[in-house]
């Protein structure tokens, strides 16, 4: 099949070294990205994709990767590159990981929507707090965010809010 016919795909990479979940990450994406970008289809043209990445900080998403010259040179074009052109070839990129200070600067900066749960890392707090401009009541509320509770905070909207979810069980 076609990758473009493609709705649905799921890798699991949890048995794999942080070396292959990244490759195969940046493969998957890169070729949708290359594959637009070749074909001009962009804006209202293009179909909406989404990858979605757990434990992105293991990935070329990461702000250690984001450094590291030798990721910057294998990668063409690279990660930074697809984060701040994706949007106009209607790509997305859903990225999950419990250390938000562990992830790429430019992954956060073009982020439109982020959702955070409870944070255990004080810097990881300071540094939410900062960047989607909490308050200092805001910021301790967050320190008391239960399971099923998160900071939402989106382009479209002002000021954060709060939502909650049901507590699922994953089997």
């Amino acid at each position: 099949m076609p990758f473009e016919k493609i709705k649905w795909l799921v890798i699991r990479t949890h048995k794999v070294s942080i070396e292959v979940h990244s490759l195969i990450f940046e493969i998957l994406l890169l070729r949708e990205f290359t594959y637009r970008l070749i074909n001009g289809i962009k804006d209202d043209l293009a179909e909406p994709k989404v990858f979605f990445v757990d434990e992105a900080s293991k990935t070329s998403l990461s702000a250690s990767r984001e450094n590291d010259w030798t990721a910057r040179e294998i990668s063409t074009p690279t990660i930074t590159k697809f984060l701040t052109m994706a949007r106009q070839f209607h790509l997305g990129v859903w990225a999950s990981d419990q250390l938000y200070s562990a992830l790429s600067d430019v992954l956060k900066s073009v982020a439109s929507t982020r959702i955070i749960g409870r944070l255990n890392s004080g810097k990881d707090i300071e540094e939410v707090a900062q960047d989607i401009s909490l308050t200092d009541d805001e910021k301790k509320a967050m320190r008391k965010l239960e399971t099923g509770e998160w900071i939402v905070r989106t382009a479209n909207i002002n000021k954060p809010f709060i939502i909650r979810t049901p507590n699922y069980t994953i089997p």
